[in-house]
């Protein structure tokens, strides 16, 4: 696939160094469809396939939890600023448990056997940067910034600066009727406030 794709559907395969250290999650789940498909076509198994982009939910550990929007909403429960070591510029889609809970079950019961969907909230592609701006606004009276910063020479963390451009496409699951309901401000205000009223 092009780099200059913007959006890319199922039947793309899309761009991955194998040798990359950061390849080894997405070829293990490109094996897991791969079997899940040979087993729909030679034994009529019915499974189907999801592409999960971020999800996030209240019930999320922050404290363990080494996702990026994780550790941002840890700063905010802790009411610190977001410290941000990258340039920010790494685009993800976000997707909120409900909307995702939806798409699950209506992949179940209206998808294709032996089918893969991508379940991408389109709407929510943004940059790590613009979830973080946008997350420190959650709660106002805290006034808190996202602090840019570079990374320690030493530091042992391995950023992963791919896909600034690409969103996986949903057509194929809003064809089945699915729409995202929750933009990033709605979604993660429900998450903060289940974290303030849960500790």
């Amino acid at each position: 696939m092009p780099q200059d794709v913007g959006n890319f559907s199922e039947e793309q395969i899309g761009l991955m160094d194998v040798l990359d250290e950061h390849s080894c999650y997405g070829e293990s789940k490109r094996m897991g469809e791969n079997w899940c498909a040979s087993f729909a076509r030679e034994y009529y198994v019915p499974t189907r396939s999801v592409r999960i982009t971020h999800t996030y939910a209240p019930t999320m550990d922050v404290d363990h939890d080494q996702r990026v929007f994780a550790s941002f909403m840890k700063c905010l429960m802790n009411q610190q600023d977001i410290v941000m070591l990258s340039d920010g510029s790494a685009k993800r889609t976000f997707c909120y448990i409900a909307d995702a809970v939806a798409a699950f079950l209506l992949i179940l019961l209206k998808g294709e056997n032996g089918q893969a969907y991508n379940m991408s909230n389109e709407h929510e592609f943004l940059s790590i940067g613009e979830l973080a701006d946008t997350l420190v606004t959650l709660d106002s009276k805290k006034h808190l910034k996202v602090v840019r910063k570079q990374r320690p020479k030493d530091d042992v963390y391995m950023e992963n600066k791919a896909n600034c451009d690409i969103c996986p496409s949903s057509a194929k699951l809003r064809s089945l009727g699915w729409t995202g309901e929750y933009d990033v401000r709605h979604g993660f205000s429900q998450v903060l406030r289940y974290l303030k009223e849960n500790g």
